[in-house]
């Protein structure tokens, strides 16, 4: 429930930006819960003006909610061809999770990735490193054990 700003860019700032031109066309509906007078969106406007979120369901003209992001999340996985095991793993909070494990993998920096994620605190993101190290000791044990990396 806090406004968040981020860099977006390549690929997905093209898809973000197709999007925008959409959304201009679409007229929100009214909520169907009650909301206190002064509530605030996720994008710091108030609930009632057509701007207030950035993703509204393009035929019916409601808000996007985390249930149905969930829902399109695992079906874009099945239309990915993902194994059933992989697509029941899957979750908008795990995409987060891969950005900063790539992004460290990658080779930018703690900072980087503690921005990227809009961590306040940099210990909050050092989580990713020491599961990085840990992953990274599993798959030499794996490798030892098989005799790849013995004598």
């Amino acid at each position: 429930n806090k406004p968040r700003r981020k860099v977006v860019a390549g690929v997905v700032r093209a898809d973000l930006e197709r999007w925008l031109d959409v959304r201009l066309t679409l007229t929100p509906r009214p909520h169907l819960r009650r909301r206190k007078p002064d509530a605030a969106s996720p994008l710091g406007r108030p609930v009632g003006e057509p701007d207030a979120y950035l993703f509204l369901h393009p035929w019916t003209g409601r808000v996007l909610s985390r249930k149905r992001a969930w829902e399109r999340l695992l079906l874009a996985g099945r239309a990915a061809g993902l194994s059933p095991a992989v697509v029941r793993q899957l979750s908008p909070h795990k995409l987060r999770h891969a950005v900063a494990y790539h992004a460290l993998a990658d080779g930018h920096s703690l900072t980087d990735v503690q921005g990227l994620l809009d961590h306040e605190d940099v210990r909050t993101t050092t989580v990713y490193v020491e599961a990085n190290e840990q992953q990274r000791f599993r798959t030499m044990e794996a490798l030892s054990h098989g005799g790849v990396l013995r004598r």
